[in-house]
C-alpha cells in the first residue's frame, strides 16, 4: 500500500488528499447540522406542544366541562378537533390522580397517563421526552387550576419523535444536497489545481522530485564550469561555487534563490554586458582583471503553451590556462620545427656527401663532412629547383644526374622543404 502511494505523483496525491478532507468536513458539517437541526425541531416541538397545552389549560370550555358528571363526552370531541387543527399528535387531559378523560386512542381512554406529572401537580407546566403508548414523544404537561387555586385537571399535548424524524429528514436532505455540492465543488477545484501541478511537474512525485533536486544540486556544485540561471528579467537567481570563483562573488547558500539583479552584483563589464542581453551566445570571450573567460549561454523555454522564454543558462569557461597551455605548445611546437629542420640538414648533408662520392670527389665530401652545420634561421626556406645555384644543392644535382642514367626518380628536401623531381624522360 505504501509503495503504491508512493508511485502517486504530486498532483495525484495533493487531489486524493483535498478530497479526504472535503468529504471529512462535509460529513462533520453533515452530523453537526444534523444535530442542531434535530435539536431545533425538538424544541420547535416541545414549545408547539406547550402552547397548544396551556391555550387548553385556560381555556373556559375545559374548566366547564371538567365539572359536569361525564367530562369525556363533551373533551373527547373538542381534543380531536384541536389536535387535528393544531397539527400534533396527541392532546391528553387528565385527572390529577393520572386517569385520562381524552386520548387518541379512544381505548386509552380512562387508562393512567403515563409520564411524569409531578411537577404540574404542584403548578408549574414543563415540557419533556418520555415513551407513553403511542412511543417516544416530546410533550408540555400544563395543570388547570379551578376558581380557588387548586389543580383540578392537568393537559399534555406532544409530538412523536417519529414525526420529529420526518420534519428533520427534510433538513437532512437539504443538508446532503449541500454537502454533496461541496463535494463536488471541492472536487472540481483540486482536480483543477492538480492539473495545474501534473503539468508544471511532468508528473512527477515528491520522491522523485526531491531525488532530481539532490542530483541537480549535487552536479551544479561538482562541475568545473561556471554556471549563472537568470529569470525572465536576468535577474540572477542562482550560480555555482565555479562562478562565484571566476566572478569574483561571495557563495551563496543552497536553498537561498532569491533573485539578484545584475546591478546588484560586481560584475566584470564584459561579463555583465553579456548576461545583460536577452539573446544566445557562443564561445564569446570576456577578459576580466584576472581570467579570460569564454561565455556559453543558451535561452530557456518552457514546455507549457504560452509560456516562452523563462529564463537563461550560462556557462563560463575558464581559458586563462589554454592561453599558457597554447604558448607553450606554440614554444614546443617552434623548438620541433628547429630539430626537424636540423635534421634535415643532416639528411641534406649525407645526400651530398653520398653524391660526392658517387662523383669521386673524395676530398670535398671530408671537407664537407668535416665542417660545422650552420644554425637556420627559419623554417620557410623555399624548395630548391633542379638549376638551384645553391652551393650545397649542386652535388644533388649531380646526383640526379647521375640517376638519369638508372631511370629513376630522385627525392630530396633542402631546409626541411621536400622537393620531389623526375629524373629523365
Amino acid at each position: 500500500m505504501r509503495a503504491w502511494i508512493g508511485g502517486w505523483s504530486i498532483a495525484t496525491r495533493l487531489f486524493v488528499l483535498q478530497l479526504v478532507m472535503i468529504g471529512v468536513l462535509a460529513a462533520l458539517a453533515v452530523g453537526w447540522i444534523w444535530a442542531d437541526a434535530r435539536a431545533d425541531v425538538e424544541r420547535d416541538a416541545a414549545a408547539k406542544s406547550l402552547a397548544v397545552a396551556e391555550t387548553l389549560a385556560a381555556d373556559p370550555f375545559v374548566v366547564t366541562s371538567l365539572g359536569t358528571p361525564d367530562p369525556t363526552a363533551r373533551l373527547q370531541p373538542y381534543a380531536v378537533d384541536v389536535m387535528d387543527q393544531a397539527g400534533i399528535d396527541f392532546i391528553t387531559i387528565m385527572a390529577p390522580d393520572r386517569i385520562r378523560y381524552t386520548h387518541p386512542d379512544p381505548s386509552q381512554i380512562g387508562q393512567e397517563f403515563l409520564g411524569n406529572i409531578d411537577r404540574a401537580l404542584v403548578g408549574d407546566a414543563f415540557t419533556e421526552t418520555y415513551t407513553g403508548t403511542l412511543g417516544p414523544s416530546v410533550r408540555a404537561v400544563v395543570p388547570v387550576f379551578g376558581d380557588d387555586g387548586d389543580v383540578i385537571a392537568l393537559v399534555a399535548a406532544g409530538v412523536t419523535v417519529s414525526n420529529t424524524q420526518v420534519a428533520l429528514g427534510g433538513r437532512i436532505a437539504t443538508v446532503l444536497l449541500a454537502a454533496l455540492a461541496m463535494i463536488a465543488i471541492g472536487a472540481v477545484i483540486a482536480w483543477l489545481l492538480s492539473r495545474y501541478l501534473r503539468r508544471v511537474t511532468w508528473g512527477r512525485g515528491a520522491e522523485e522530485m526531491s531525488r532530481m533536486f539532490s542530483y541537480y544540486e549535487g552536479v551544479l556544485h561538482s562541475i568545473g564550469e561556471g554556471l549563472v540561471l537568470q529569470d525572465r528579467a536576468n535577474a540572477v537567481v542562482l550560480y555555482n561555487d565555479r562562478a562565484a570563483e571566476l566572478l569574483g562573488l561571495p557563495r551563496r547558500p543552497a536553498k537561498d534563490t532569491t533573485a539578484v539583479p545584475l546591478a546588484r552584483l560586481d560584475l566584470p563589464p564584459a561579463v555583465a554586458e553579456v548576461l545583460g542581453r536577452s539573446d544566445a551566445a557562443v564561445d564569446e570571450i570576456a577578459i576580466t582583471p584576472t581570467h579570460v573567460l569564454v561565455i556559453d549561454r543558451d535561452v530557456i523555454v518552457s514546455r507549457e503553451r504560452g509560456a516562452g522564454r523563462i529564463g537563461t543558462v550560462t556557462t563560463l569557461r575558464d581559458h586563462t590556462e589554454l592561453q599558457e597551455l597554447t604558448g607553450e605548445l606554440e614554444t614546443m611546437t617552434t623548438l620541433s620545427d628547429a630539430l626537424r629542420s636540423q635534421a634535415h640538414e643532416f639528411a641534406n648533408r649525407l645526400h651530398t656527401i653520398i653524391a660526392l662520392i658517387e662523383l669521386d670527389r673524395p676530398a670535398d665530401a671530408v671537407a664537407l663532412a668535416s665542417s660545422p652545420i650552420p644554425t637556420p634561421k627559419s623554417t620557410d626556406a623555399r624548395p630548391a629547383s633542379p638549376g638551384s645555384t645553391h652551393p650545397r644543392g649542386r652535388p644533388l644535382i649531380w646526383g640526379m644526374r647521375t640517376a638519369y642514367d638508372r631511370r629513376l626518380r630522385a627525392c630530396f628536401e633542402v631546409r626541411g622543404r621536400r622537393v620531389r623531381a623526375l629524373v629523365g624522360g
